[in-house]
């Protein structure tokens, strides 16, 4: 990008769009597209396109619709594909594309659910039959099964040298760390874990909510902190896991959305294939934003690839 886009530290302007970076969801503001990101990762999002250059992108998880519209007009790829789990399109996201006509190179796939083999397929595949993905940016669930399918659909659709982003992979770590902190000793710890990780997969996705017994007991508990409000010590994933590591969240058992291993298992996968196979995995980088993976030049079945018959857990890292 030749010009600065940033217009002061959260808001940018690209191509007459405007957009507003932010780690707290906000309601759009004068017609700019919200990008629910801290300001320095959508830097380093800049940073990459202008790296990378990617001709050919698939993005999971559009939300607002900010990132997505971001990338097209910075990148001005040959081919954005775009999937989230929410069903109806954001109508701000909606009108940029129609305003600077972008519906020939932006395809987007509203209640399409990563985790579903079959759907991610057929839409990948009825967009791009021929030519690899230059990148692929998970953005979605931030679960470990979807992702891990999702991954495995998409990852031998890249280019050889293509590149794979996993943001937002280690939350569960940060939960866990920031519990320890907010609850030392807890004798209870991992069943407090659990559930707290569990009410943030229902929080991030759209088909799910809360029961009204959580909900009444975050209220409670954020009602009685007194919080520090100042602009530079405000972390709303920190807040949500200081309040519900204190609140009772039992009534979650009976909403569970399926409990799992922590996403960081995949970090473990991936480097393990790049360690023993870097023909399929070329390199990883790990750190407490992304999980990236190079494509290796090795031939992939497209159709029947699968993490497990690429490694061997010889040390029992994930038994």
């Amino acid at each position: 990008m030749d010009e600065d886009p940033w217009i002061d530290d959260h808001r940018l302007e690209v191509r007459g769009a405007k957009f507003l970076a932010t780690a707290v969801p906000l309601a759009p503001v004068d017609g700019q597209l919200v990008i629910v990101k801290p300001p320095a990762l959508v830097r380093r999002y800049l940073s990459l396109l202008e790296t990378e250059r990617p001709e050919r992108i698939f993005e999971l998880g559009i939300k607002d619709g900010g990132s997505t519209a971001l990338i097209a007009l910075v990148a001005e790829p040959e081919l954005l594909l775009a999937a989230d789990l929410e069903a109806e399109i954001p109508p701000l996201f909606a009108q940029l594309v129609a305003d600077h006509h972008l519906e020939g190179r932006l395809v987007t796939a509203f209640g399409l659910d990563q985790g579903d083999r079959a759907a991610l397929t057929g839409f990948v595949d009825a967009h791009l039959p021929g030519a690899g993905l230059d990148l692929v940016i998970d953005d979605a669930s931030h679960m470990l099964a979807p992702t891990r399918t999702s991954f495995e659909v998409l990852f031998p659709r890249l280019r050889s040298g293509g590149l794979f982003v996993i943001e937002d992979w280690s939350s569960e770590c940060f939960a866990a760390a920031r519990l320890a902190r907010v609850l030392p000793g807890t004798l209870d710890f991992s069943e407090r874990l659990a559930a707290v990780n569990q009410m943030l997969h229902i929080l991030n996705a759209p088909d799910h909510d809360l029961p009204e017994e959580v909900k009444t007991s975050l209220t409670d508990v954020a009602s009685a902190t007194d919080w520090e409000l100042s602009a530079g010590s405000f972390d709303l994933f920190e807040r949500l896991v200081d309040v519900a590591g204190r609140a009772d969240l039992r009534a979650l058992e009976g909403a569970a959305i399926g409990k799992s291993r922590p996403l960081a298992d995949l970090a473990v996968e991936l480097m393990m294939i790049s360690a023993t196979n870097p023909g399929i995995i070329e390199e990883v980088r790990i750190d407490g934003e992304w999980l990236t993976a190079r494509r290796g030049s090795a031939e992939l079945p497209r159709d029947s690839f699968r993490l497990d018959d690429t490694w061997t857990d010889f040390f029992g890292y994930l038994s």
